[in-house]
Order: C-alpha cells, then sequence, then structure tokens
C-alpha cells in the first residue's frame, strides 16, 4: 500500500467514525472517540474548614487560583480551535481558488 493508498484508507476510516454515535461506554469500539457529555474538570475535595477568618481567607483565594489556572487553560485551548478554524478556511479558499474542490 502506497502513501495515497494510506492516506485515503485513513480519510475514509476518519470519515466513517465521525459519523457514529457519540461513546456511551468506554469499551464500546463502534461508537466515535467523542464523549456524550463533558468529563468533570474542577472537583472540590472535602475540606476542613479553617478555625480562623485568616485562613479562610487563604484556602478561599487557593480555590479560586486553581479555578482561575484551568480557565486560563480552557481559553487557551478555545483560542487554539478558534485560530485552527481560521486557518482551515483560509486555506479551503485558497484551494477554491486554485481550482481544487473539496467536500465539507
Amino acid at each position: 500500500m502506497n502513501t495515497a493508498e494510506k492516506k485515503a484508507a485513513a480519510s475514509v476510516d476518519a470519515l466513517e467514525r465521525s459519523q457514529q454515535a457519540p461513546r456511551r461506554t468506554s469499551s464500546a469500539s463502534t461508537q466515535n472517540e467523542l464523549t456524550a457529555s463533558a468529563p468533570a474538570l474542577y472537583q472540590v475535595t472535602k475540606i476542613n474548614v479553617p478555625a480562623s477568618l485568616g485562613e479562610v481567607g487563604k484556602l478561599i483565594h487557593s480555590e479560586c487560583t486553581k479555578i482561575q489556572q484551568s480557565q486560563t487553560i480552557i481559553l487557551s485551548l478555545w483560542q487554539q480551535q478558534q485560530e485552527a478554524k481560521t486557518e482551515i478556511a483560509r486555506l479551503r479558499g485558497a484551494l477554491e481558488v486554485a481550482g481544487i474542490g473539496i467536500p465539507d
């Protein structure tokens, strides 16, 4: 199998997987790689409540810092995804100008 045939086979495989139902269990091999629901990203651990108000403030600040870091990561991923969409649109336009049509 040459490179072009491998690429064509991978493209067909990706198309088939994209048209399958979302995965409901981790063992289902006939479903696509997306999950039916998003994973829980932030879970609050059991907190021993401090006795002093100063310690409560430190604890709240610590938890808010963790949330802020998570949001920063999520925002970065979202921005990368938006940039990828823009780049794909630009490449599709360039291909159309060159007379090369590709399916959506």
